[in-house]
């Protein structure tokens, strides 16, 4: 792991009660008392940075632990939505040397699994104990999906998993300052503001109810869906000869690992059995075999069969049930709360005790109302902990149990209308609950933020009917929070103002990401201790999960240098300070010019938009004058408010600095951003 240097790295742990631990690391020692409940906490003030060390545990009554390989240095807490998670792996296209050139051990990575909570936990995010306190304390188990992350080194093995973003922006801290790195990673795509936040932090703009009404919504999510599945849509099945009936594959021992399956067909992939002749759907077994190395033995491990379309009226279409040699691990298709509102990951966590090392028998029942179910995710599925695809990678075998007779032609009509999905990622609270609350307090230099595409538009499950209206007060309330939290009120966030995406507009329209990113830099203004890197140009083929992460990460760690470590150096591209009027003209004025302003690329300054009273905003002319920038419109008479790449994608935006920075999305004016 990498401990926080300088000021404090809590440590924390439980122990019988009353007695006392002693904490050591590097000569320096710490003492507590474990308290009624067993829990103790002792906190290193001031350690140097250095390593590798040996963090040493002792208690009165306890077997002493050792943590060998600590080092000491500054850690950054990396959260927000899905270009945060973005791994490594995922832009080695982009940047061949990222896995070849990962040879540092002092940046090290923890990536905590997803979970979600209806409560605040402790301990590591995603493990059996948490589930466990979860339900003990009236919270939600069913979105636990995740084995606990674990601290790794920098290497050209490890590295793939790292968070992107959060790879090169300490692969620049590290090249700079000269001491370890730690990545403490906790992010989830599609994500909301909302979702990372406790509630008392959203309590504190007056959403105390609201966010109890939400979450109350998502716990009672899967018991709705299980009386549906069970009372209506059973009802209807079995009218129409299409219901699950009685498991005639296990009375046959089709779980068995030992059972003979040479005569069964071999699958391409899980959930397309035109192969088996079934047209109109049926009950399906598949089996396939996983050879497990030795580590693996007594091991909890997760099994993804893919994603599940079982949302809106597709709920209910495939269920199943899994099994883990001859043992049954899990269902799946019978959980309601979905992550995105689109799909559901078929995901089963089978218990240790079920796994061995060598031969193991995975088999599936499925019941499927379609000759290709909505399961999906190509010829492979995964394991995790990540288990090398070599090892246990042999073909899926499947034989039907039952075939569906053809649907009447007015049998779909009447299918029962399921439960509205809560999609989990949008529910105020739980993934701070789940994921976040378990690692407070460990010790932090500050927070890489990268957020905002999930508040820009106004989804089911938005604390806000307009969250991207809202998005600077969420913005400002979750740094206040997380800052609470953790007992620091200066805790420096670094983040990325949302880059471009999406349709080119003719005319200046109304942009919900451009609202974003004007709260982005309005919190970057008014929040002291916050600092902002732009991300426009980044993304260059529509797809919102740019590759260009070593850029990112070059920009946020810019911000970061000069904001937090006192770096005589530029981090942003102009910024706009202030405006006059000057007849027909509007004259506009910037902060961090670094040298001046240019016209990337030469030619006009582009993407500017001009307004009178009216609010009708047109593209207008601006031109570079010395240190300001005048914008005009021959439309425009009696200009009022300007706005710059006010746009989803505002394509050939070119205000710079001779720092070669991009200015930020911006407008003067504080009009309702609906406004056309």
């Amino acid at each position: 792991m990498v401990l926080q240097r300088e000021t404090s790295a809590p440590i924390w742990g439980t122990a019988e009660a009353g007695e006392r631990i002693t904490v050591m690391l590097n000569g320096q020692a710490v003492s507590a008392v474990a308290d009624s409940r067993g829990n103790w906490s002792a906190t290193f003030e001031k350690l140097s940075a250095g390593g590798p060390f040996t963090l040493t545990i002792k208690g009165e009554k306890s077997a002493p632990v050792s943590i060998s390989n600590v080092a000491v240095g500054d850690v950054w807490l990396c959260s927000g939505q899905s270009n945060m998670t973005l791994p490594v792996a995922a832009v080695k296209d982009f940047d061949p040397d990222v896995i070849t050139s990962a040879t540092d051990p002092l940046i090290r990575c923890y990536t905590a699994g997803f979970f979600a909570s209806a409560t605040p936990l402790a301990g590591k995010p995603g493990t059996t104990a948490n589930a466990e306190l979860a339900a003990a304390e009236g919270g939600d188990i069913g979105s636990s999906t995740a084995i606990a992350g674990e601290w790794k080194p920098t290497s050209p093995r490890n590295v793939g998993d790292f968070t992107a973003m959060g790879y090169y922006f300490a692969r620049y801290l590290r090249a700079d300052l000269g001491v370890p790195i730690g990545i403490l990673h906790i992010s989830y795509g599609g994500a909301a503001s909302e979702a990372w936040t406790s509630r008392e932090g959203l309590a504190a703009l007056g959403l105390g109810g609201k966010v109890d009404e939400m979450v109350k919504e998502w716990q009672d999510a899967d018991e709705l869906g299980e009386k549906f599945l069970t009372g209506d849509l059973a009802a209807w099945e079995a009218k129409y000869g299409r219901g699950d009936t009685v498991n005639k594959g296990a009375a046959a021992g089709w779980a068995d690992p030992a059972f003979a399956d040479s005569d069964w067909t071999v699958l391409p992939e899980l959930g397309d059995w035109k192969s088996l002749n079934l047209p109109n759907g049926g009950i399906i077994w598949a089996r396939r075999e996983i050879d497990l190395p030795a580590g693996a033995a007594g091991k909890d491990i997760q099994i993804a069969l893919g994603n599940l379309m079982n949302t809106g009226m597709n709920y209910g279409n495939v269920t199943g049930i899994v099994y883990f040699n001859g043992k049954v691990a899990g269902v799946i298709g019978h959980k309601l709360q979905h992550l995105f509102s689109g799909s559901d990951g078929a995901l089963v966590t089978v218990p240790g005790t079920l796994v061995k090392a060598g031969k193991n028998m995975l088999a599936v029942r499925i019941v499927d109302q379609r000759e290709t179910g909505p399961l999906f995710g190509g010829k492979k599925f995964k394991l995790e902990p990540r288990i090398d695809p070599k090892d246990w990678a042999t073909p899926w075998k499947a034989k039907m149990e039952s075939a569906f007779p053809p649907m009447p032609p007015a049998a779909l009509a009447s299918r029962p209308q399921p439960p509205v999905a809560v999609p989990t990622v949008q529910v105020p609270t739980v993934l701070y609950n789940g994921m976040l609350s378990p690692v407070i307090p460990y010790g932090i230099k500050g927070v890489l933020w990268d957020q905002g595409t999930s508040d820009a538009y106004g989804t089911r499950g938005a604390i806000y009917e307009d969250r991207a209206a809202n998005y600077e007060k969420l913005l400002t309330a979750l740094i206040q929070d997380w800052r609470t939290r953790w007992s620091n009120s200066h805790l420096p966030f670094v983040f990325t103002q949302h880059p471009n995406i999406g349709s080119v507009s003719p005319q200046p329209p109304v942009s919900a990401l451009s609202q974003i990113r004007d709260a982005e830099l309005r919190t970057w203004k008014s929040t002291p201790d916050t600092y902002m890197a732009v991300m426009l140009g980044l993304v260059v083929d529509q797809n919102i999960h740019f590759k260009n992460k070593k850029e990112a990460g070059r920009r946020l760690a810019l911000a970061a240098l000069a904001g937090v470590y006192g770096r005589n150096i530029e981090y942003s591209g102009p910024v706009y300070d202030s405006m006059t009027i000057e007849g027909n003209k509007v004259r506009l004025k910037f902060t961090h010019l670094d040298g001046g302003l240019i016209a990337k690329g030469g030619g006009p300054l582009k993407t500017f938009s001009i307004a009178g009273a009216d609010k009708k905003f047109v593209w207008a002319d601006a031109v570079i004058d010395g240190d300001t920038v005048l914008v005009s419109s021959s439309q425009v008479p009696n200009p009022v408010a300007v706005r710059y790449a006010w746009a989803d994608n505002p394509v050939g935006f070119n205000l710079y600095n001779k720092a070669g920075l991009p200015a930020p999305t911006f407008r003067t004016d504080d009009w309702y951003w609906r406004v056309k």
